[in-house]
């Protein structure tokens, strides 16, 4: 204590007043201080003797039954023994200390107990992570993407040890209220089974309206038999729930394909013909890549090989970090983000196996330097694993659509239509090969998964084609852009079955409803295939809607739009009308889908498609420099002349007052 006093510049004469003498009148030299100990481990330690192989025995307990304590043994046991079970009582500044640490743990158990959508900011966030708000580049047709999975995977389970259905309960009292409340219109019915931290097997929905996903419910289903009558009875409940509940229809339900979901949507369709089944897109390529690997000998040991590395190098800890430390760049310092962990995802399913060969390949000179550092890591043949990327196409596969990427679905239809357009010349590729091939089988393989796939991507693709309208006051019906293109694509041959005969409708769209659907969707899908690699970026740019729309001149439009919207039939709004005509001449649905956002009355579709107006005034006020010549002259000289006055206006606040009106 006299040394620590003159390391602080204090005068250590104190120190008998530290400790003053007893009754007996000790000498101050005669006095000895107590040991300062720094945890409770380290003062529990006195009390304890030291036995053979590092064993510490209790000095305490009473020999014949003493407490015996191994050499890995938590040291904190020793100490609540102490404590515990021979009632000693520790120092007072170390009773303080636990004192505190008791405090900090109440503090964190009350926090885990707080309801789950409370004020305080921690509760802000959990709400945000459940409520999910979706891009327009979220398609509903596809559930493997991160939004879901965080909605209802592990990421979520794993933060909360409570239920998620006990979430969904708390929710359900707060913002159920105020989304029903506001929801309007169609929506798509999403389902995905899951288990939460306790391993609870629980089937969950979700609702995409109104621009957002909102989860329904998560349904326990761990003493349920999930065959074709219960998922019947399951989607017929929660459709009439939702339904009852607020102002939203339902109009699509997308669901995997497995075959007992499959065969329950199946009737609970039968008995509604205003409801379509949406097939799960990632789901159904794992499907055609399953198919395709187990009739390609070759590419099933192939992903095999890449598998069982991927699994080890996952499950042990020491090559994991190795192959991690073997990224560097050119200067030799480590990757931010390695390959590992893409690696270390998507193991146990098909399309994660050709997403593993691709990244084992780019990382081929650091998995040779881990076979040769590791024994015991599983051998890969490099040319087996060459010949698997060659045949199946790398970029369009597995660089695209395999990395899950599943929100940029333009990507994602875009690869399977280069796929579907390659299919020959990788038949023939395969045929020139001395594999054991069935080519037969592959080609089967097109043909039975494309049917699904082009119907995911028609749906896809009008979601994508749909922008988002100009918040106006005068025309609240339109808010919801996505929500009313969903109506558009999965009503309208409900539409035209019930009033073909008013629109004139030729005899390719008449006939029973199913008949009539697949009509509709291959006649879409043939069309919206027209313009697609031009969509791919600029969609939303108001700018390529409009150079789109320049490309129909005056004279096609008045030709096209005969005869004028004066429909006698009853229930027909002129804004349906003009929906069919966006489906009848899908040539026409950029035009029309800005005329429908922008408040189409009657008496606005006659002046707009009249010689005295000009639509693309109406639409836009700004031309593209890159156009050429003849279109600038289809648009008329007046709008070069205004284009030029306001390239030449500074703008400034006038020019924001002028756009704001």
């Amino acid at each position: 204590v006299s040394q620590w006093l003159k390391m602080k510049g204090k005068d250590p004469s104190i120190v008998p007043l530290l400790h003053p003498p007893s009754k007996e009148k000790e000498n101050v030299s005669q006095l000895t201080l107590e040991p300062i100990y720094s945890s409770f481990n380290d003062w529990a330690t006195q009390f304890f003797e030291e036995k053979a192989n590092g064993y510490l025995a209790c000095k305490l307990c009473p020999p014949s039954s003493r407490t015996v304590y191994g050499p890995k043994t938590n040291p904190s046991n020793r100490s609540s023994h102490v404590i515990d079970k021979h009632n000693l009582e520790p120092p007072p500044y170390l009773r303080n200390r636990k004192r505190v640490r008791e405090v900090k743990k109440q503090k964190q158990q009350t926090l885990a107990e707080t309801p789950i959508f409370a004020t305080t900011e921690r509760e802000k966030q959990r709400e945000n992570i459940v409520i999910v708000y979706a891009t327009n580049l979220l398609s509903a047709s596809t559930l493997d993407d991160p939004l879901w999975r965080a909605t209802f995977g592990e990421k979520l389970a794993g933060m909360y040890p409570q239920l998620l259905k006990e979430m969904t309960i708390e929710y359900s009292k707060n913002l159920d209220k105020v989304f029903f409340s506001r929801a309007f219109g169609p929506c798509c019915l999403m389902a995905d089974g899951g288990k939460d931290i306790s391993k609870h097997k629980l089937l969950g929905s979700c609702i995409k309206a109104n621009g957002k996903i909102h989860v329904h419910e998560l349904f326990n289903t761990e003493n349920e038999v999930l065959d074709t009558t219960w998922y019947q009875k399951y989607f017929s409940r929660v459709i009439t729930d939702i339904e009852s509940r607020s102002n939203l229809v339902v109009v699509g339900i997308t669901t995997d394909n497995e075959k007992s979901v499959v065969a329950g949507l199946k009737k609970v369709v039968k008995t509604n013909d205003h409801l379509i089944r949406i097939a799960c897109g990632p789901h159904t390529m794992e499907l055609f890549l399953d198919d395709l690997a187990k009739n390609y000998k070759p590419l099933s040991e192939a992903i095999k090989q890449a598998r069982n590395f991927c699994v080890y190098v996952r499950n042990h800890k020491q090559p994991l970090s190795a192959l991690k430390k073997y990224q560097v760049d050119v200067n030799g310092n480590p990757v931010k983000n390695p390959l590992t962990l893409v690696l270390s995802n998507n193991t146990r399913k098909w399309s994660g196996g050709f997403l593993m060969i691709s990244r084992i390949l780019r990382l081929r000179s650091e998995c040779e330097r881990l076979l040769r550092n590791f024994p015991d890591v599983p051998r890969l043949s490099w040319s087996s694993l060459e010949d698997a990327r060659d045949y199946l196409f790398e970029f369009y596969l597995q660089e695209q659509i395999l990395q899950r990427d599943s929100s940029n679905l333009i990507h994602y239809a875009f690869c399977w239509r280069q796929m579907g357009r390659h299919k020959d010349s990788i038949v023939e590729s395969l045929k020139a090969t001395n594999h054991d091939t069935n080519v037969l089988a592959i080609s089967q393989c097109f043909v039975k998964h494309q049917e699904k796939m082009e119907a995911c991507r028609v749906f896809d693709l009008c979601c994508l084609l749909w922008p988002v309208p100009p918040k106006t006051n005068n025309h609240s019906y339109f808010v919801n852009a996505t929500a009313q293109l969903h109506y558009l694509v999965l009503r309208q041959w409900k539409f035209y079955q019930d009033h073909a005969d008013a629109l004139q409708l030729p005899e390719e769209y008449r006939g029973t409803n199913e008949n009539l659907r697949l009509t509709f969707l291959n006649k879409a899908k043939g069309q919206l295939t027209m313009h697609y690699e031009a969509v791919e970026l600029e969609w939303r740019d108001p700018q390529h809607l409009f150079q789109a729309s320049q490309e129909i001149t005056e004279g096609h439009l008045r030709q096209t739009l005969q005869p004028t919207p004066n429909l006698s039939v009853p229930g027909i709004s002129v804004e349906d009308y003009w929906r069919s005509v966006a489906c009848l001449c899908p040539e026409l649905r950029f035009v029309v889908r800005i005329l429908l956002a922008c408040s189409a009355s009657e008496a606005c579709v006659e002046r707009i498609f009249s010689d005295e107006g000009n639509i693309h005034d109406k639409i836009h006020n700004r031309l593209d420099p890159a156009y050429s010549e003849s279109q600038v002259k289809i648009k008329g000289n007046f709008l070069v002349e205004r284009e030029r006055k306001l390239r030449e206006k500074d703008f400034g606040f006038e020019e924001l007052e002028w756009e704001e009106e």
